[in-house]
């Protein structure tokens, strides 16, 4: 049997893109030419990217670290060229790409405009304790273990898939046999970047889907895809952010330097 050949391996990667997905077409259109990096820093569990003053916030993903070529290319660089990069297969450089798209879309004027309203520094921790009532008896899958699920665990019935599952987690796998029975699906953004999320969706297209974390952008395109809820976050204060993120900062040390923003979709509806 003869090995596949170069040509082949290149078509199938081509194929494989996800450059074509609408998704992560309509998150690098809108950001304008021309915009430099002012600084992009990749901490240990969080990245951030800073043009023009404003800041976003990603998850930063470990995979490919060692073979990026990213490093060193970035300060100066357009911010679209580096959201560009979300498409990539090297986990790490969409993640700096993600932070980059944040940077755009998480800006304190554009999300104030969709509010309509000022963004304060409001933490938003009892958005949980929300959806345990809302869904009190019912079925409810967490992509992603995040801090003070207790109130889903104790109103509901909980399950975690997780891609480094530990405990009672259940390996992200699951997902094509859990997530069609669920009444609500909570997805961390960081699916955005590991190019799980639109098949995610669509297994969750029967449920209440919460988009929610840091890495989340806010925009309302994400109500065309079936999600409910979006929870993101906004960098109010690019410096002290940037600092928690070099200390590989846990959400106690970004303080109020981010304000946690939730858009519903049924506000939007008409709009």
């Amino acid at each position: 049997m003869s090995l596949p050949s170069a040509t082949w391996k290149l078509r199938s990667l081509a194929e494989a893109t996800p450059a074509g997905h609408p998704i992560y077409q309509r998150l690098v259109e809108p950001i304008e030419p021309g915009n430099p990096v002012t600084s992009c820093v990749a901490g240990l569990v969080w990245s951030l990217v800073e043009t023009g003053g404003e800041a976003g916030l990603a998850l930063t993903l470990q995979e490919g670290v060692f073979d990026s070529r990213l490093p060193g290319t970035i300060h100066g660089a357009e911010t679209r060229w580096l959201a560009e990069h979300i498409t990539s297969w090297n986990m790490f450089d969409a993640s700096l790409a993600l932070g980059a798209v944040n940077a755009w879309f998480n800006r304190k004027d554009r999300v104030e405009e969709l509010l309509g309203r000022p963004v304060v520094g409001e933490r938003g921790i009892a958005l949980f304790e929300r959806l345990a009532e809302r869904f009190a008896g019912g079925s409810v899958g967490v992509v992603g273990h995040f801090p003070h699920l207790e109130p889903l665990s104790d109103l509901c019935t909980l399950t975690i898939l997780e891609r480094h599952p530990s405990g009672g987690d259940l390996p992200d796998q699951a997902c094509e046999y859990l997530l069609p029975r669920q009444d609500c699906v909570c997805i961390t953004g960081s699916t955005v970047s590991n190019k799980t999320l639109p098949r995610l969706l669509e297994l969750s297209r029967d449920a209440f889907v919460v988009l929610i974390g840091p890495s989340v952008p806010l925009t309302t395109m994400w109500f065309d895809y079936g999600v409910d809820l979006i929870a993101g976050t906004v960098v109010l204060d690019p410096a002290v952010a940037l600092g928690a993120v070099q200390q590989g900062g846990r959400r106690s040390l970004f303080g109020d330097s981010l304000a946690m923003v939730e858009l519903e979709a049924a506000d939007f509806e008409g709009s």
